[in-house]
């Protein structure tokens, strides 16, 4: 067998790095990626031929939207393609509020197709038995999950707070019957930003239904960390960031047991993380959470958001059942869950001006930091399926042009009281003598 010589330094005895060694060295490197790209293709194959039709239907009401049904959203989508074909204006003649809805009906069509494999294609086709079957099954699978996350929240929620608080009385698991405004820990976390619960006259008002007192409103206590001024009627940092919304969030989106990783307290920069140690003998987990089945990749989108903001503040109430769409989706003393969750996608998805824009983009950054860690995305990167990529449209709640309307009053309250800080930062040396140097 001829013997192999390897090239050494003289000096070190070392063998040498040659220019040939680290070019296979890359070229091996990058079959090893493309070896991985292939196989989380193939994997992600599998998996997807294992999902049902109901499964991917359970992420309709979690990620597309929680009020609107299927068969409206694609009622939109072929409404868009006949008008598109005889080439009529779709917005002709129609309200702002109309279009408002449309555009959002339509967004929710486009992530349900980025949801669902082959949904597009099996829309096309002629056979109506298939279409009216997979409608059904997506719109069962969304119902039957907005039923299980309320249950869970609900009883999940009691401990949070039974843990938080040290009610006298501890909330039950059970039961809503105890919450809502005539609790004194409940009622203030759903009172408005706008009221001082600690005053009796504003408590008394809320719990008697005083109209001017019960709106709609997205700027409830319960959806703020504490802000670094201390005033949540003008400081928008701490909005969503809530330790409870994080938490709801988590028991929806990845596990229960996750939403224990935040400590009841928080601060201006959201809710404190505990140091969890791993234990040695600890098994890993090999169920996928919900945000692994649906393909979420670890992206925390904004009617995510809204989704885990309704089923928290629904379940701080004192309400017996979920408000039907007979009665519009009020209920309480008059307040709308579907206007609340509409504001909340709107908040995101129609930003009224470039401070907007880049304060949304530091709070799904905020929110990636906080969750993006104990969302368990298993071994393989997939790739993102659906765009974050929102339309341009002027959009606001198709309910309540009054409650949008305070949305952008806040917004501009917010953006002077953040000229004025820094104003006020400029000019604060103008007077002060020179330093020496």
């Amino acid at each position: 067998m001829p013997s192999s010589s390897v090239s050494r330094d003289s000096s070190t005895g070392e063998p040498e790095t040659t220019e040939c060694s680290t070019q296979t060295l890359a070229s091996l490197k990058r079959s090893n990626a493309r070896l991985r790209d292939q196989l989380a293709a193939a994997q992600l194959v599998k998996f997807q031929k294992k999902m049902s039709t109901k499964t991917y239907g359970r992420g309709v009401s979690k990620l597309c939207h929680m009020f609107i049904s299927v068969d409206v959203m694609v009622a939109e989508s072929d409404r868009r393609l006949n008008e598109g074909i005889s080439g009529a204006d779709p917005n002709l003649d129609l309200s702002e509020e109309a279009i408002r809805d449309r555009n959002r009906t339509f967004k929710a069509y486009q992530l349900m197709v980025g949801l669902v494999p082959d949904m597009e294609r099996t829309m096309a086709q002629d056979d109506t038995h298939k279409i009216t079957t997979m409608m059904s099954e997506l719109q069962h699978g969304a119902s039957e999950a907005r039923g299980d996350d309320i249950r869970r929240v609900k009883e999940e929620l009691a401990n949070w707070l039974n843990e938080r608080y040290k009610p006298s009385v501890p909330f039950t698991t059970k039961s809503r019957a105890n919450r809502g405004f005539n609790n004194d820990i409940t009622g203030q976390l759903l009172c408005s930003t706008s009221f001082d619960w600690s005053n009796s006259v504003v408590r008394q008002c809320l719990r008697d239904g005083e109209p001017a007192y019960c709106k709609t409103d997205i700027f409830l206590n319960c959806l703020f960390a504490p802000t670094k001024s201390g005033d949540m009627t003008v400081d928008l940092d701490g909005f969503l960031k809530g330790v409870l919304l994080v938490k709801t969030y988590c028991c929806i989106f990845t596990s229960p047991t996750s939403a224990d990783v935040f400590e009841a307290e928080e601060d201006s920069d959201g809710p404190v993380r505990k140091k969890l140690k791993l234990q040695s003998g600890r098994v890993k987990a090999t169920k996928q959470n919900v945000a692994s089945l649906l393909q979420m990749n670890g992206i925390v989108t904004p009617r995510s958001i809204a989704y885990a903001a309704t089923l928290l503040v629904f379940n701080l109430t004192d309400i017996e059942q979920w408000p039907s769409e007979s009665a519009n989706h009020t209920a309480g003393h008059g307040f709308n869950f579907k206007t609340f969750y509409n504001h909340i996608v709107d908040y995101f998805e129609a930003p009224t001006d470039s401070d907007s824009i880049a304060s949304n983009k530091r709070l799904l950054k905020w929110w990636s930091r906080y969750v993006l860690l104990i969302i368990l995305m298993g071994k393989i990167n997939l790739s993102v399926l659906f765009s974050t990529i929102f339309p341009r449209h002027v959009s606001a709640s198709n309910d309540s042009q009054d409650g949008w309307q305070a949305i952008l009053k806040r917004r501009a309250a917010a953006k002077t009281a953040r000229n004025t800080a820094a104003f006020r930062l400029d000019t604060s040396g103008l007077d002060a003598p020179p330093r020496d140097e």
